[in-house]
This record gives C-alpha cells, structure tokens and sequence, in this order.
C-alpha cells in the first residue's frame, strides 16, 4: 500500500512539473509576439498618403490594430511618425525617415 501512495505522489509531482512547464512556454511564447517588430511605417500606409490612419492598420490582423491603437496620443484616428515609433518595442531595429 505505501509503495502505491509513493507513485501516486510521484506522478502528482511529475504532472504539476509538466504543467508548470506547460504555463511557462506559453507565456514566453505570448511575451515573444507582444515584443515582436511591428511592420514598417510605409508598409501600413496602405493609400501612401504619408499618412496612417487605423483603419489601414487593421488590414493587418486585429492584435495589431488593438496594439497600434493605444499609440494615438492625441486621438485623432491617426498615427504620425513620432506616435508609430514610441509604439516600437525596444530593441527595434526598424528605420524612421
């Protein structure tokens, strides 16, 4: 009977470490796309007006217009070169004109 305790132990602890593990790739993997570059400035710019506006950022994927959206400083519906950069994480190695 002890010995059936023991292995029950032993795989509770395994399947919590596994787990553990588990919940730990998918943050990292989750960290990874958060931090990941964010399409050049001219690429969203899908009118080339020199200007970007949301709506043209989400043509890209909703993640990426909720993410970009928060960088409208001033509310007005689009994005100037000084609002897109601030937005970049660091580390960037995207140009700015």
């Amino acid at each position: 009977m002890r010995t059936s305790n023991r292995f029950r132990l032993l795989g509770g602890i395994v399947l919590t470490i596994v787990l553990v593990q588990t919940a730990s790739a998918a943050q990292d993997e989750a960290k990874k796309a958060d931090d990941a570059a964010l399409p050049a400035y001219e690429q969203l710019d899908a009118n080339k007006d020199g200007i970007v506006t949301l709506p043209e950022v989400e043509v890209y994927s909703p993640a990426l217009a909720s993410r970009i959206r928060h960088c409208d400083a001033n509310a007005d519906g689009k994005l100037t070169r000084a609002e897109y950069a601030a937005c970049k994480p660091k580390g960037s190695t995207a140009k700015e004109k």
